[in-house]
């Protein structure tokens, strides 16, 4: 059976589930994260982490860019700020598996992040991403989540009616 995958450019629900799973992201390390109009921001002092994940109806990459202040008040052990930012990226990405999953998606694989100085990520609602980027303020410091990708035409990413799929930080053995 192949499925027809659509564009998310536009998808509400998909950036109302990013939303959540990004504040539930920084509220695990303690820090508030408030959704911000969109508007430019300085977030080139800071590293950008990628991650794809993809599944039968689902392919997406999942940008996180968060300003070096952010990123050092959400660690606060000596780490290079960069690893981090690829594993707050690798940590966001594992919320919207569990999220699509429980939205009817079915299994979502995740690939390693990648990380890149945020200097060279534009950060605007033109035509960069399928989705506009969704600005956050955490912190007194700019972060940004941007998805680019496709979901399958036919996925309302409504609540399933079952039970979470797995647990955060649970375990499932295929």
């Amino acid at each position: 059976m192949t499925i027809e995958l659509a564009p998310v450019r536009g998808n509400t629900q998909l950036a109302r589930i990013v939303e959540r799973c990004t504040q539930d992201l920084f509220e695990a390390h303690g820090i508030e994260a408030t959704r911000e109009a969109s508007s430019p921001c300085d977030i080139r002092d800071g590293a950008c982490g990628i991650v794809r994940i993809a599944g039968k109806q689902c392919e997406l990459t999942i940008l996180l860019l968060c300003h070096g202040g952010l990123l050092s008040r959400a660690h606060h052990g000596r780490v290079l700020m960069r690893d981090w930012a690829g594993e707050l990226a690798n940590q966001l990405a594992g919320r919207l598996k569990h999220a699509l999953w429980n939205h009817g998606a079915g299994m979502v694989q995740q690939t390693t992040s990648a990380v890149v100085d945020a200097k060279h990520i534009r950060v605007d609602s033109g035509d960069v991403s399928s989705m506009a980027p969704l600005h956050f303020i955490a912190k007194h410091h700019p972060a940004v989540v941007m998805i680019d990708g496709f979901l399958g035409k036919g996925l309302a990413l409504e609540p399933a009616d079952v039970e979470p799929y797995v647990a955060e930080g649970g375990v499932v053995m295929l």
